[in-house]
């Protein structure tokens, strides 16, 4: 299926007809009568196979059923390709973060081994390591120190006796870290097993060492390899990807800044505090202010940026300009001069010189001497005019959307018309893809809709606008809630069809002249009603709106009387998880509600909104939340 990126579809299936033994084993142990393979896919990419079986009973599916089916799938080809990206950038964003912190404490500190130690941590925990080493090459390039090494409790002594050995700097002697720095090569193993290892040195290593993975990587300083960082897994293999690999190299660059700066090469890091090519090359600009207040060095992107010439400024005091003493940068400049990094984000600066006005994002790092006394203060900025006008003009635009979609939702239902209405409607984003509508069809007689359209923020939003639009032009039709959501279904199909767009949605019409409540719902979940100090789930299921033409939907009746409330929601009420990823579920909502059944209409629904928010604590939403509550008042 997945190969071929065919759809495969057996029924009336009977073992003794398949040939393929693999095949025919599944078939006869899960007793499958019916089978269909899907294959998942985006664009050209084939990303997986959908499988759906029936094993009590033989079912028949029409072409349209089959198509119907293919076109939801479609739609999970979307969501998976959209759920890898979003991993991808959680895991880009966590990688970031936690490479700033580093950098960050590289500027303020000299520990090498707290922050070899951060570093070494962070790999153990996203990748499982359990042991890592570090091997320097001794001048001359002869011989190279294993200078730190950290192994298991349970091989302690090996770990003290490696610790600090020297080894000959060639291939033939000196082990795999030898020939990692000799061909400046990484060489990463796996299910490592000592019989497949010919070298006598690497083999006794792994058989001592209980060795399963190995990650040799080559530390580089200045286009020099200066060393080996080496991580390994004893207990059981860790199997890395390419991106895994490079994302340890980007960690593994940042232990050969911190070897510059650390005790073992601080020659190093004095000669090369100004390094010509980092600085001279770099896209920010780079502007170095003495303990003084002199400014001493620019580079050519601040030159480029600032659209001053170094000349007019070289010399000058940094006190003396209004845009620094006169505006936050001076607060910021000064916690630099205390030994504090300070970040400022989109800061609007009026040049003194060029009297232009720029976005700026703007870093003070303090440059401590060997004594650990603040020596200069190193000022990096970058325009972000461009972006922070992109930025505005997206909130601005997400705000009109907010006007749009809120001045959709209508409601021309008064108190006096005998219904009390409370609603809590809040959009994962500024924007969702929930969407409701409270409207008297005439004297006695009340329809309310409630929809949620798959997805989230800007682009489900624009499907409420179409499902809004849509349901306007048959929400006065006369007849049952089932016939109305039939009756929109196929006129939904008929117009968008191509577009896949699919929604739960429900239909609760409230009869007062019979107190009585009609309900009908497309895969929405199941609604309340609170009567008698009782709750009743209105249950009809039904098919999604978008999947397949033609389809019956159920219909519930319920006696609606004075006192009598119904609480209509989305999903989104209760798919909330906790931080421990518990979700709030159905369960302890309906449990919730009746406990506080006596509360008046909107604390009650007040107090159940806190409940899930307390349920989530600090986390972002995973989807909108719709809640809505009407109560038969007395009047």
């Amino acid at each position: 299926c997945i190969l071929l990126n065919k759809v495969f579809y057996f029924t009336d299936i009977n073992p003794k007809s398949i040939n393929d033994e693999l095949n025919k084993n599944v078939v006869e142990l899960l007793q499958i009568k019916t089978a269909l393979h899907i294959p998942i896919y985006v664009g050209e990419e084939t990303l997986g196979g959908f499988f759906l079986s029936s094993h009590t009973k033989t079912l028949h599916l029409t072409p349209d059923d089959l198509e119907a089916i293919k076109r939801f799938t479609n739609n999970i080809g979307g969501a998976l390709r959209n759920s890898k990206l979003y991993e991808q950038i959680k895991s880009k964003k966590e990688e970031v973060e936690k490479l700033s912190a580093i950098s960050n404490q590289m500027n303020s500190s000299f520990d090498f081994d707290k922050i070899f130690e951060q570093i070494y941590n962070y790999l153990a925990e996203t990748y499982g390591f359990e042991g890592c080493g570090l091997s320097i090459v001794n001048p001359g390039r002869k011989t190279y120190v294993v200078e730190k090494y950290s192994l298991p409790d349970y091989l302690s002594e090996e770990e003290e006796y490696i610790r600090g050995r020297v080894h000959p700097l060639n291939i033939e002697d000196g082990g795999r870290a030898a020939e990692c720095i000799i061909k400046n090569e990484t060489f990463y193993f796996t299910g490592i097993k000592p019989e497949d290892i010919d070298d006598e040195l690497n083999r006794q290593i792994v058989e001592a060492l209980k060795i399963k993975t190995a990650l040799h990587i080559p530390v580089n300083l200045e286009n020099e390899v200066i060393g080996e960082f080496l991580l390994t897994a004893h207990s059981e293999p860790i199997y890395l990807t390419d991106d895994d690999i490079s994302s340890i190299k980007r960690f593994v660059d940042q232990i050969a800044s911190i070897v510059r700066n650390s005790k073992l090469y601080k020659e190093i890091e004095k000669e090369r505090l100004f390094s010509k090519s980092l600085l001279e090359n770099s896209p920010f600009a780079i502007q170095v202010i003495d303990i003084n207040n002199r400014i001493i060095y620019i580079n050519p992107a601040s030159e480029i940026i600032s659209g001053i010439n170094k000349d007019v400024v070289i010399g000058k005091d940094y006190l003396s300009f209004n845009s620094i003493k006169d505006t936050e940068l001076f607060k910021h400049y000064n916690e630099a001069k205390s030994g504090k990094t300070s970040f400022i984000y989109n800061l609007l600066f009026k040049s003194d010189i060029t009297k232009t006005e720029q976005v700026l994002n703007l870093v003070y790092t303090p440059v401590f001497n060997k004594d650990g006394q603040v020596e200069n203060i190193l000022a990096m900025y970058y325009d972000n005019t461009e972006k922070a006008t992109i930025d505005r003009i997206i909130k601005e635009d997400l705000y009109m959307a907010k006007q749009i979609q809120t001045s959709i939702i209508s409601n021309n239902v008064d108190i006096e018309d005998g219904l009390n209405i409370n609603v809590i409607f809040k959009p994962m984003m500024e924007v969702g893809g929930d969407i409701y509508d409270i409207y008297r069809v005439k004297p006695g007689y009340f329809r309310v809709f409630i929809a949620d359209a798959t997805g989230h923020g800007i682009q489900a939003a624009l499907m409420t606008m179409i499902i809004k639009t849509e349901y306007d032009k048959i929400k006065e039709i006369s007849g049952l809630p089932h016939l109305v959501i039939a009756l929109f279904n196929n006129l939904f199909l008929d117009k968008y069809e191509n577009l896949s767009v699919f929604f739960t949605c429900a239909i609760i019409d409230i009869d007062f002249n019979n107190n009585r409540v009609n309900y009908s719902s497309a895969g929405h979940p199941d609604q309340y009603i609170i009567r008698n100090n009782e709750l009743v789930s209105l249950k009809t299921g039904g098919t999604m709106i978008g999947i397949v033409k033609d389809k019956d939907y159920e219909l519930v009746q319920e006696s609606f009387n004075k006192g009598d409330r119904l609480f209509l929601f989305t999903d989104g009420l209760f798919e909330q998880f906790s931080k421990d990823e518990y979700e709030y579920g159905e369960q302890r909502l309906r449990q919730f509600i009746l406990k506080n059944k006596k509360l008046e209409l909107t604390k009650l629904m007040e107090k159940v909104y806190y409940d899930v928010e307390e349920w989530t604590g600090t986390l972002i939403k995973r989807d909108d939340i719709t809640f809505i509550g009407l109560e038969h008042s007395d009047k």
